[in-house]
């Protein structure tokens, strides 16, 4: 996968904080998968931004725990 996402950034001193990160094909298929579910339950109203799951995050979710295995 390949475009821009946001990971936190935990930055020591401070509370931390999400930062814009470039993803690359070489993140390898977990991360991907994290990647998308993360994105997706922050940003869909249905999932509550992350306080439930849609239909769609359990199968991002799937995806992810599959791609552990």
């Amino acid at each position: 996968m390949t475009g821009t996402g946001w990971e936190w950034s935990d930055s020591g001193s401070t509370s931390g904080r999400m930062q814009q990160v470039v993803r690359t094909s070489a993140d390898g298929p977990v991360q991907a998968a994290h990647a998308s579910f993360m994105e997706h339950a922050i940003s869909c109203s249905a999932c509550g931004y992350g306080a439930t799951r849609c239909p769609r995050a359990d199968e991002l979710a799937a995806a992810w725990r599959d791609a552990k295995q």
